[in-house]
């Protein structure tokens, strides 16, 4: 007797080929039947008509700081997520600095999650100063979907240099490699950087290289946040490139996207960059989000160089008049950085500032208008006050090029997300990544049919990201299963109610067990942690 049994179900089985009609039977969390099937099992559900496909995988999210936490479990199960892989943009929650002062920097940078008590790091953090302490904690957290995780280049430039704004000595690179190195040893996918983000943005391309050949002997994976994703775009991507086939690593081109109206349509370039690296013989892919707003911190438009002073004289000169004249004379003048790009503070959207609560859900223009002041006087005021809590929306990207990103054979869908309490602010795709390019991109715009964009989220990703026995619905996988109705499906997430449940997910599966359903969790969590060794 089998332990499941779905009947009456549309079958999309993850690999781009046509829906057929059937049945799909479990035992021991694995799939042991697919179609025309005849069987008894201790569990019978009856899609009635309703898609069957492979759980999907999200390629690119920041889950390594929050895994097991109902709320942001809530965010990815809810729009059919089960297996997820964090650690990206060059920030991870290990390895933590041994020295005090540094890590007081990295508990500094990662305040958010330790005053969130469902992350409950507060008595343990300290012992994550290598992946073997983390991946204990991990594992002993209950978890209802799979997760693996990358190594952030920022945690091993603050344990081995904090925030210097240099090279580094051939001592601390060494610390940097040796740290790399003990996360590869206990699960570590690779090395992720995050090249727009403190200290992370003050390396020089030998240092990854160096870092690189590290990962390489394990088949690591390097994840990059470019450079830059605008007027530079083309450039960073080379950069990307050089890197990696510097060191003999795989790459991952993070969340591909072209930011500022006049780079529009360069992604044509980036694109044909990747097709012709693949046919070279390099292992490459990218992921994408689908939405024409970028998310992160309000801060980033501040030039980056300041950031190497750390928080206190940061906040010490966004109060100073005479300094503010100069920040935005620097702003103002520079042609890659978010305010140019969005065109002005007209579409910087304001996700969150916990301490400016009636700035939230309006432009930072808005917001000026709201208080009567200037707007670059009230966003300095906005970044004193909030620090790097503050979180906002970057409207600077075209449809276009998202299209032409989606379409393409080398991209997998990702959400580039996380989730740690009820009042903070979140992107609308923490909620409905997946969902909205089910129901916008596949149902409504019709760009491609449903089989090919369930194939970018799963059995794409699994490949790119070589996870065994996910992505496909076939004898002898994993039954991480998504039920839905693709009549139905969207997101409801938006930027005024970012934490909306998607509709039309009936039912989510992990390991044969039903982790999500009538828009709640059950409770259940057959979730794993998936190392890479």
């Amino acid at each position: 007797m089998e332990d499941l049994l779905i009947k009456n179900a549309m079958i999309v089985d993850g690999s781009g080929a046509p829906a057929f009609w059937g049945c799909i039977s479990v035992k021991n969390g694995k799939i042991t039947g697919l179609g025309d099937i005849c069987c008894e099992a201790v569990e019978v559900i009856d899609a009635g008509g309703l898609t069957v496909s492979p759980g999907f995988i999200d390629a690119h999210c920041h889950e390594d700081e929050t895994l097991g936490n109902p709320t942001s479990t809530l965010s990815k199960v809810s729009q059919g997520i089960t297996t997820v892989c964090g650690g990206q943009c060059g920030s991870s929650i290990f390895p933590v600095a041994k020295d005090p002062e540094k890590r007081d920097i990295f508990k500094n940078k990662m305040r958010a999650y330790f005053e969130d008590p469902e992350c409950g790091y507060t008595d343990v953090i300290d012992n994550f100063t290598s992946m073997a302490e983390y991946r204990k904690y991990i594992e002993s957290r209950p978890m209802a979907y799979n997760a693996t995780v990358l190594t952030g280049h920022n945690e091993l430039r603050i344990a081995a240099m904090g925030l210097d704004n240099r090279k580094p000595t051939d001592k601390e690179l060494e610390v940097m490699k040796s740290l790399l190195k003990e996360t590869m040893e206990n699960g570590s996918r690779g090395l992720s950087a995050g090249l727009i983000y403190t200290p992370s943005c003050y390396c020089e391309k030998e240092e990854l290289i160096e870092l690189c050949k590290v990962i390489a002997p394990y088949d690591g994976t390097f994840a990059v946040h470019l450079r830059n994703e605008a007027g530079q775009f083309v450039e960073a991507v080379t950069e990307a490139f050089e890197i990696a086939k510097a060191a003999g690593c795989r790459l991952n081109l993070s969340h591909h996207k072209v930011c500022g109206k006049e780079n529009w349509g360069k992604s044509e370039i980036t694109l044909k960059m990747i097709e012709d690296a693949k046919a070279e013989g390099m292992d490459v892919y990218t992921d994408v989000y689908p939405y024409l707003a970028t998310g992160s911190n309000l801060n980033i438009c501040l030039p980056k160089e300041i950031f190497a002073l750390g928080a206190k004289k940061v906040k010490e000169m966004l109060l100073d008049p005479a300094e503010r004249v100069k920040l935005k004379e620097q702003i103002i003048a520079n042609s890659e950085g978010r305010y140019r790009n969005c065109g002005g503070f007209e579409n910087i959207l304001i996700c969150g500032a916990p301490e400016n609560k009636d700035a939230e859900n309006l432009t930072v223009a808005e917001y000026a208008r709201k208080i009567g002041k200037d707007e670059f006087d009230a966003y300095f005021d906005l970044v004193a006050a909030n620090g790097s809590s503050a979180q906002a929306a970057y409207f600077a990207m075209s449809e276009d090029d998202l299209s032409r990103i989606l379409l393409n054979d080398n991209i997998c869908v990702c959400t580039d997300s996380y989730d740690i309490h009820v009042d903070n602010a979140v992107h609308p795709r923490c909620f409905g990544a997946f969902t909205h390019a089910l129901g916008y991109f596949v149902r409504k715009k019709k760009l491609m049919p449903l089989e090919k964009m369930i194939m970018k989220m799963t059995s794409k990703p699994a490949e790119f990201m070589k996870i065994k026995n996910k992505g496909l619905l076939k004898e002898g996988y994993d039954a991480d299963l998504v039920i839905f109705d693709p009549d139905t499906v969207d997101a409801k997430a938006d930027f005024g109610n970012a934490r909306a449940l998607s509709c039309g997910i009936d039912r989510v599966i992990v390991a044969g067990k039903t982790v999500y359903k009538d828009m709640a969790l059950t409770g259940e969590n057959p979730g794993k942690f998936i190392p890479w060794r």
